[in-house]
């Protein structure tokens, strides 16, 4: 490979990298859950997490380390709920559709899941 195919490809792989971490960025920033309680969603590690930002429980972690498996998709398996014991975690997906998150928690293999849509603020 002469050095121009090597300057190229290593050009593609800085611009695939900016490119996915913009994708991420995109996703963060400050939501309302449809209890009227608020949230910011921000990165931690390279991954996306999660935080309460009012409410009773102010500072709960919802969501931590939440990977990207897509344009606008995250997994993990350490969603939490503030309404349920805090030694629980769900396998949680979160889905990023224009200023909306759709925010999932599933536990036994998937038979229980529970999903709410939080709309982004200022």
């Amino acid at each position: 490979m002469n050095s121009l195919n090597v300057m190229a490809a290593a050009a593609a792989l800085t611009i695939a990298g900016l490119v996915a971490t913009t994708a991420s960025a995109g996703v963060t920033g400050n939501y309302t859950r449809p209890n009227g309680t608020k949230a910011r969603v921000y990165m931690c590690g390279g991954k996306l997490c999660g935080k309460l930002t009012s409410g009773k429980k102010k500072g709960y972690e919802m969501l931590h380390g939440m990977a990207k498996v897509g344009a606008n998709k995250w997994k993990g398996r350490k969603m939490k709920h503030p309404d349920m014991p805090a030694f629980m975690t769900f396998n949680g997906t979160i889905t990023r559709s224009g200023k909306t998150l759709t925010v999932k928690g599933c536990m036994i293999g998937g038979i229980f899941c529970d999903k709410e849509k939080w709309t982004r603020t200022k």
